[in-house]
């Protein structure tokens, strides 16, 4: 016997079946981007918000928290775009950091214009509320009115290229410092081996370039650990070798020490050791060493960067002193220097007695800007800022000059670096090669008899190099009051003028560019 078969067929609203399936997978990229930004993965937790506002372009939840994620990514472009599009679709906001960091992204864009206006809108809305993104707010402010005058001041004598010599690849390449005619440096390709973390995180490993050879890895037990070993620096007698080994505590962000090995009369690095406190301390970072001698002290002096309790906030830039028998000394914190932000990448040039270093704590084009200060006896003399084209709106780092002043290399993120994501324009640090042609400037000294305005000639004038206190020229002119000088940039002169029967006269002259920390606003240090 045979039956009829019936078939119902029951239709479901379309909206419903899409809602149903496309919330499944929305839900699977969201809990993703949230286990990436809480492990600070941010390039993982934007890919992720990303695609979770494919099915929803206009949920503000998802659009904040992609913008936060492109901004800790470094994707400067992509966050300004989120950051307009949360804003624009919203009357008000109930969070204000939303409106201070879209007006940092077009700062850092060097877009100073629509960065201004930006700041100058957080703060008309924000100006009763006594906080430190206001007081921020002041200091990217006046930053960006310093800025706008020093893009028409770029030194001509000064170009900067990116290496196109193998060197840098879509990772970040930092630290460059010369070695062996050609150069060492760390190179951020390499993967680390953690079968828990899943896709693998990126570790530096050092590197050397021989003059007119491939990049290749430092042959050395020192690379061989599971961990980012970078910042490498030479002791002045080039028998020890300092660097940095830093261990992933999340996504992002590492802990880091230093440490230190022997080289031997053929190269050789070995004798690995962590170096002990106090340099080193529990529970903070230490990295970002250099090792100079010290010609006051006659011994050796380690710079190096720390966020260590007793700073003036954020990461610091502080120096111990070696002894022979003690080894290093308690370090100790250059106020003269640092801010409540960042001061990192200490380098010192023992010919000119500059310590450069990098910071996002002054005036400066946005980012880290490469700044420098005269070592006195008494401390460090006025900050200066190395300006453009060293310096851009990005990151600037790393910043490490030859003996002879005529080249550096540094780090930056500018326009131009490779990126490790085309798509957001982001990550990551290249090597620069600087190229800086010295410039001389003319002076003319004219010698006076005080009391009646004569010109006074038969007179000496010495010009002394206040820094070093060595005499560099002295005049004499029997025919005339003129005396003639050749001065370099970037110095701090002493000039005495000396006659017989006469009282000696004595001026001072800078022949350098200075920012105070005085300039900065009310209640930011």
């Amino acid at each position: 016997m045979k039956f009829n078969i019936k078939i119902l067929l029951v239709f479901l609203p379309l909206s419903m079946l899409h809602l149903t399936l496309t919330g499944q997978t929305k839900k699977a990229f969201i809990k993703e981007a949230e286990l990436n930004y809480t492990n600070k993965n941010f390039y993982a937790a934007l890919v992720n918000y990303e695609k979770a506002l494919e099915f929803d372009e206009n949920d503000t939840t998802l659009l904040i928290k992609a913008a936060e994620s492109a901004r800790q990514f470094n994707s400067y472009s992509k966050a300004a775009k989120l950051y307009s599009q949360i804003l624009d679709s919203m009357i008000y906001t109930k969070d204000p950091s939303l409106v201070f960091h879209q007006a940092s992204m077009y700062q850092k864009m060097g877009k100073y214009d629509e960065a201004e206006r930006k700041f100058q809108m957080f703060k008309s809305a924000y100006e009763n509320q006594d906080t430190f993104l206001l007081k921020k707010t002041d200091k990217e402010l006046a930053s960006i009115a310093y800025a706008k005058t020093m893009v028409n001041e770029a030194k001509s004598t000064i170009t900067v290229e990116r290496l196109e010599n193998g060197v840098n690849t879509p990772y970040s390449e930092v630290g460059a410092i010369i070695y062996k005619k050609g150069m060492m440096y760390s190179s951020k390709q390499f993967e680390e081996v953690n079968k828990k973390i899943k896709p693998p995180r990126k570790i530096a490993r050092l590197m050397e370039k021989p003059e007119n050879e491939s990049p290749k890895m430092l042959e050395s037990v020192i690379n061989n650990k599971n961990e980012s070993v970078t910042n490498p620096c030479f002791s002045p007698d080039g028998k020890n070798l300092y660097y940095t080994v830093c261990k992933y505590i999340n996504g992002s962000e590492k802990s880091c020490d230093l440490y230190k090995a022997s080289v031997d009369a053929k190269g050789i690095i070995s004798g690995e050791q962590r170096m002990p406190e106090p340099v080193n301390m529990v529970g903070y970072t230490t990295t970002h060493p250099n090792v100079v001698y010290d010609n006051d002290l006659k011994k050796e002096i380690l710079y190096f960067v720390s966020d260590r309790s007793g700073g003036a906030g954020g990461l610091d830039i502080w120096y111990s002193v070696k002894d022979d028998k003690y080894g290093f000394s308690q370090p100790v914190n250059i106020k003269e220097i640092n801010t409540q932000d960042d001061e990192i990448t200490p380098f010192y040039h023992d010919p000119t007695g500059y310590l450069y270093f990098s910071s996002n704590g002054r005036f400066g084009l946005g980012g880290f800007d490469v700044f420098k200060t005269q070592k006195t006896k008494d401390g460090f003399s006025d900050i200066v800022d190395v300006g453009i084209p060293v310096n851009s709106s990005y990151h600037d780092l790393y910043f490490h000059l030859s003996e002879e002043g005529d080249k550096a290399f540094m780090s930056s993120n500018r326009e131009g670096s490779l990126f490790l994501d085309s798509y957001y324009e982001a990550c990551c640090f290249d090597i620069y090669d600087v190229k800086i042609k010295k410039l001389k400037l003319d002076l003319l000294a004219l010698t006076f008899d005080k009391i009646t305005g004569r010109p006074l000639k038969k007179a000496t004038v010495r010009l002394i190099d206040k820094k070093t206190g060595i005499e560099v020229t002295k005049n004499t002119n029997e025919l005339s009051n003129d005396h003639t000088f050749e001065l370099l940039e970037d110095r701090n002169y002493i000039i005495v003028a000396e006659r017989e029967n006469y009282f000696p006269d004595t001026i001072e002259l800078s022949t350098f560019k200075k920012i105070s920390q005085n300039l900065l606003p009310k209640n930011y240090t």
